[in-house]
Order: structure tokens, then sequence, then C-alpha cells
């Protein structure tokens, strides 16, 4: 009877922690992950919070050469132009690099655009893709910009920066 409570209850967990598309109706899937693109612009701690707040998800995390491609052809095929978007990384002056939302190091080298960061006038902070080039910049964390919301695959733990 232990036998079969305990392989019933390990196919519930394998079931619940598989993907099964995603969960908000006007995301997009990209492989395992879900995402929507916003046609609001606003700075990156408000795009964070309406992402955590009406999504229960955050800004887009662990982006790399291939999801900036996929980033620049989906933002154009739905607004007919190439923006700017806030992701979820931050530089932390107290860890001395970037990190996304939940605390973990962004590992962000092959994706910036050449020359950046820069940390132009010593106030820019916060990550974001320049689609029309596929590359990350960093900018003032108060500029307005679109944002793309990512389904939560993790407990976040919202932090210092």
């Amino acid at each position: 009877m232990a036998t079969v409570c305990l392989l019933l209850l390990l196919m519930f967990f394998q079931t619940a922690l598989m993907r099964r598309g995603c969960d908000w109706k006007e995301s997009i899937q990209y492989y395992q992950d879900c995402f929507i693109f916003f046609d609001k612009k606003v700075n990156w701690e408000d795009a964070g919070i309406y992402c955590e707040r009406w999504y229960r998800g955050t800004l887009v995390m662990e982006v790399g050469p291939n999801m900036l491609t996929w980033f620049r052809e989906k933002g154009y095929e739905i607004f007919r132009e190439y923006r700017y978007y806030w992701i979820g990384a931050k530089y932390s002056p107290k860890y001395k690099r970037w990190r996304y939302c939940n605390n973990v190091t962004a590992n962000l080298t092959t994706s910036w655009d050449r020359g950046q960061p820069d940390n132009y006038k010593g106030n820019e902070m916060c990550a974001h893709i320049r689609a029309q080039n596929k590359f990350l910049n960093d900018a003032n964390c108060e500029e307005k910009f679109n944002f793309i919301c990512q389904e939560r695959k993790y407990f976040l733990f919202y932090g210092d920066y």
C-alpha cells in the first residue's frame, strides 16, 4: 500500500512539474517558456510590478542570443516596428554584477550590444532589449519602455540590489 501511495505521489509531482502550454491566454510560447508583449511604456520598476501583480510573472529572465532574435521577430510581428523592452536584469552595486529580479546572477556577456553596458553618466542600472539589433543595452531605470512578462517558473526571492 505504501509503495502504491509513493508511486501515485511521484506521478503527481512529475505531472505538476511538466509544462503543458501557457497559462495566460495572451501569451506566446517559446520552447518551454511563455511571454506577453505589452504595448504600454513604463519604467523598469513599474514593469516588474505590473508583471507580478497582474500576471504573477516576472520581467523576462535568462536572455540569450537565440531568444533575442525571437523577441525581435515576435515584437515586430505584433507591433509592426522594432521597440525597446525592459527585461528583469538590474545592476547590483552591492554585488558588482548584473542580477535578475530573483537575485540570481545574470550571465549576459554574449547578449550585450557593442560597448555595453557602459553605465552612461553613472545612472544606467537596468537592462533592456534593443529589438532592432537583437542586443541588450543598459538604461536609466526611469526611462519608459515597453516590456515583456514571462510566466514564472521559479519561486522568486525579491531582495536588495
